[in-house]
């Protein structure tokens, strides 16, 4: 059966009532001289809703419009009336109890439903509710118990392939094409029937995504979104994307009254099952929602944007050794309360509250997230969002053994086992380093946060300890620990409480461990440069140099780390190759740390990164090579995202550009051509459309400006006179808080090419090859 006529679950028996409707659609004089009182709205582009309470009187359309209703109402929908108005000012009405199948009791439909469909010559439609809402309390049940969506009248999906509760609470199979998407419907207050028991009857709209029938599908991406609310616009309505062969965790849901479900295929796809539904509730307005996580997964946690429900939300697990690692976007709190609380195997308790950025629990029997707003009225439109993951916890924490009563306890966190070298930021959520030979730690602060009361605590091979502090720490070049030091526990406090990922503090400290035994003769104080505006570094294969940076202090308020080779100073003699590697995170390892390659053929000026640690080797051993660093300013107006500026030199060359691994930060990497005949070539490695957009903008004084978004494999510029490359990170489900992109850029100065490619009807005939919504397609090069 072809989409355009397949019919949603028991969503037929409105066809019979629209027939009725239609025949019975009378001219109203009375709600045309006296029309209702309310909002009017503009109908620009379906669908959209309108819950039954929503003020709204009048919707001007540009395009015929069909409405179809979904109600927990089980008395006389007469109460709604709409009308259509004709050019010449006459009307068309017809009561929502004439095309409704009305749900008479509870033993018969768990709503009441019913499609309309307005005359073509209608110009708007006028709404009215005769009172109905009138008293009711911003909490009310009532308030969301009728939904009205409104699809366009002619088009692929004539049947509206709309979905809603059913009496019997079992799931629904769902399908849906690019052209014809899903839309599921879920008023409040809708009783249904688990087994011979009544549930629902709450404000909690709920829906529960499971058994992904298009896993097998490959790169089939399905978009989830919030249905718009006509009068009431969301800036950013998406919910999730996944692609089919990597679907979110099973049970996966979300609190919504009306969402839409859309394949990127034309064909007609069984998508998965939804459980529709109106969750358990406390109180008038707390939802108790609950997820069993028996496999790694990752999925999303977030509230309605449309409606006041608070919620408890439960993960339980059948999972050997589970570690859930959760990324919380930025929220207001002076609005909203969000408390993590962990159960122990022992049944004790602990509360994490109000955090923010990303954390990680290990060790507990469930989680329970609570989100609860202050001020139902005030903040109302205030939310939140939480993506998490289930992974394998690391070793447990080596703390069997009961610790003297002298030992300060870590703080929270995750137990690591890294490889020397390597660096932890002072905010990073780990409570134990365990170690395997001796260490001496190198620290680099500024005073953006007040680290006083931080504490690193020695134990012992003997099980005794020793704590030393914040003062000690930063006021020795290096500290080095005791040879039978066997763990360190960490204790940060309230330090980075209430701070956010992207503030300038949350990097405002690093921490280097060094292997102790090579630190030795030339090598002993580590050969650390703690970057200033103009540092001189020297390294050689035996005694690397290892260049900590943190922005965000001094004349550089941002939190872009962007520093590179000072490119007036710095010469690499013939036969020396100089590499630069990513320090690794202790906490969150990169599989590739290395960055780039140097000789004296391929020179570094050119270079601008963004990195807080990197170290830098040579294969030359003995003296130790000169190499001058600079730091590089960038645009202060937008704090979370950086400029890097490049010039097309005389001579060729080739950079590297490449996201910053663990900072949160976005950039525009700019590249200014010396004359109009430079070329230059960016290869991009394979990465994913969901996760990153990546838009290049070639402008010319002499042409408009083009642009080209989320390109794969190779792009080629000319005849520019600057190259914008805008990169930022999307935040769908699946995808790291630090998706990563990196480019190879070749430029050759002063090349003429006369090829009609570089014209600009040659760049707009460009996008159909390039836009796509594959991920890791094959490579391939275009030239614009």
């Amino acid at each position: 059966m072809d989409q355009s006529t397949r019919m949603p679950r028991y969503f037929f028996c409105s066809f019979v009532a629209l027939t009725l409707a239609v025949c019975s659609a009378t001219p109203s004089l009375d709600l045309c001289a006296n029309p209702p009182e309310g909002s009017s709205i503009r109908a620009d582009i379906p669908p959209f809703m309108l819950f039954g309470s929503d003020p709204v009187a009048r919707i001007n359309v540009s395009e015929p419009l069909c409405v179809f209703l979904v109600s927990s109402i089980r008395h006389d929908l007469s109460n709604f009336t709409f009308a259509s108005v004709f050019s010449n000012g006459t009307c068309q009405s017809t009561k929502a109890s004439e095309f409704a199948h009305v749900n008479a009791s509870i033993f018969s439909d768990a709503v009441s439903y019913g499609m309309y469909c307005f005359d073509d010559a209608t110009e708007s439609i006028l709404l009215d509710r005769n009172n109905l809402y009138n008293g009711l309390g911003p909490l009310s049940t009532r308030l969301r118990d009728t939904i009205f969506l409104f699809q366009r009248k002619k088009g692929a999906c004539k049947n509206g392939n709309v979905y809603y509760q059913v009496l019997i609470d079992d799931p629904s199979k769902i399908g849906a094409s690019s052209d014809c998407p899903a839309v599921i419907l879920t008023a409040t207050g809708t009783p249904q029937m688990d087994g011979l028991s009544m549930k629902g009857n709450t404000n909690c709209p709920l829906n529960v995504m499971s058994r992904f029938y298009s896993q097998s599908l490959n790169n089939l991406r399905i978009d989830v979104k919030t249905v718009q609310n006509g009068l009431r616009h969301l800036e950013n309505n998406e919910i999730l994307s996944y692609v089919s062969s990597n679907p979110p965790a099973d049970g996966t849901q979300f609190l919504r009254n009306a969402i839409m479900i859309t394949p990127n295929s034309t064909d007609w796809t069984w998508l998965m099952q939804l459980e529709i539904e109106n969750a358990d509730q406390d109180g008038s307005v707390t939802c108790l929602l609950n997820q069993h996580l028996s496999e790694k997964s990752s999925g999303l946690i977030e509230s309605d944007p449309y409606g006041p429900e608070e919620f408890h939300y439960t993960f339980t697990f059948s999972y050997d050794n589970p570690q859930m690692t959760f990324s919380i976007e930025e929220y207001d709190r002076e609005c909203i309360d969000l408390t993590f609380i962990r159960t122990y195997h022992d049944g004790t308790q602990s509360k994490t509250s109000n955090p923010n950025g990303s954390f990680v629990l290990v060790d507990f029997e469930d989680i329970t997230i609570v989100f609860h707003r202050t001020d139902p009225v005030k903040c109302a439109s205030h939310g939140v969002t939480i993506r998490y993951t289930l992974t394998d916890a690391p070793p447990p924490n080596p703390t069997d053994a009961p610790l003297p009563d002298s030992c300060t306890p870590p703080s929270p966190g995750a137990a690591i086992d890294p490889d020397l070298p390597f660096m932890l930021f002072g905010k990073d959520n780990v409570s134990h380093i365990v170690l395997n030979e001796p260490v001496c730690l190198f620290v680099h602060s500024n005073d953006r946060v007040n680290m006083s009361t931080f504490t690193i605590t020695a134990v012992y091979t003997n099980g005794s300890c020793s704590s030393v502090g914040w003062g000690d720490l930063q006021n020795t070049e290096k500290y080095c620990f005791d040879d039978s030091t066997t763990m360190l526990m960490l204790n940060r406090g309230s330090i980075f409480a209430g701070l956010r990922e992207g503030s300038m503090e949350w990097r405002s400290s690093v921490f280097l461990f060094l292997a102790k035994a090579k630190l030795t003769g030339e090598c002993e104080d580590g050969n650390v440069v703690k970057l200033t505006y103009l540092s001189e570094i020297r390294a050689s294969a035996d005694c690397p140099s290892f260049v900590l940076f943190l922005a965000g202090y001094d004349y550089f308020t941002t939190i872009c780390p962007a520093w590179g080779f000072d490119y007036e100073t710095t010469t690499i003699p013939a036969n020396v190759e100089v590499d630069l590697y990513t320090v690794q995170n202790g906490l969150v390892p990169v599989i590739n740390p290395h960055i780039d390659k140097y000789t004296h053929h391929r020179q570094p000026p050119t270079e601008i990164f963004l990195r807080n640690a990197v170290m830098v080797t040579t294969n030359s051993t003995g003296k130790r090579l000169p190499l001058n660093h600079k730091i590089f300013a960038s645009d202060e107006t937008n704090l979370q995202r950086c400029t890097l500026d490049n010039y097309v030199r005389p001579q060729n060359f080739t950079t590297l550009i490449s996201s910053d691994p663990y900072g949160v930060e976005e950039f525009d990497y700019v590249v200014k051509a010396l004359t109009t005949h430079d070329t230059i070539t960016v290869d991009i490695e394979p990465y994913s459309d969901l996760c990153i957009e990546l838009i290049f903008v070639s402008t010319n004084p002499k042409r408009p400006a083009s642009s080209l978004t989320n390109p794969h494999g190779s792009v080629v510029f000319s005849n520019f006179s600057q190259v914008r490359i805008m990169f930022s990170r999307k935040s769908h489900i699946g995808c790291s808080l630090y998706s990563p992109i990196n480019m190879r850029l070749s430029a050759v100065a002063g090349v003429t090419t006369t090829t009609s490619s570089t014209s600009s009807s040659a760049v707009l005939s460009c996008p159909e090859e390039l836009f796509t919504n594959e991920v890791n397609p094959e490579k391939r090069s275009v030239r614009y």
